[in-house]
């Protein structure tokens, strides 16, 4: 089962990797299920700029296509 299912269903408990995650992750209890949410982690945990984050969302959007995760 999908770890949100479990943690809304109660069977997982919630967890965040940092305090600085809660933002980005606190509406699906720690799971990152949006792109969005992948940018925004992007931003906060690795220290991309939001142009740096919106090219990892293009790649991971693009990459079955065409690759381009490795940069």
């Amino acid at each position: 089962m999908h770890p949100y299912l479990q943690r809304r269903q109660g069977l997982e408990p919630v967890s965040y990797p940092s305090d600085a995650l809660k933002i980005a992750l606190g509406r699906t209890l720690g799971v990152a299920i949006f792109q969005e949410q992948v940018m925004q982690v992007a931003i906060l945990a690795a220290g991309f700029t939001p142009g740096e984050a919106d090219e990892l969302r293009r790649a991971m959007a693009a990459w079955k296509r065409k690759g381009g995760l490795e940069k």
